[in-house]
């Protein structure tokens, strides 16, 4: 959704963003840096699972990963 810029006055979109984390006070500690840029639409998910399901109701700018995954997985799979 464009929102106005207050430092240019040009209108400039939110960055869609995920994040991936599975440690719950990691995830927070993210999530309270990000939120404090004003212009991100943040989605937060704990595991793979969760953010497969949030990519098929949402197109993301940017996706930021955990890389090591409990079973076995990384972030790059």
């Amino acid at each position: 959704m464009p929102t106005s810029s207050r430092s240019t006055g040009r209108r400039s979109r939110l960055l869609r963003v995920s994040t991936v984390e599975g440690n719950a006070t990691a995830r927070s500690n993210l999530r309270s840096h990000l939120m404090s840029t004003e212009h991100l639409d943040l989605e937060n998910y704990s595991n793979e699972g969760e953010l497969k399901n949030g990519l098929q109701l949402n197109n993301f700018d940017l996706v930021l990963m955990d890389y090591h995954f409990r079973q076995s997985k990384n972030g790059a799979e």
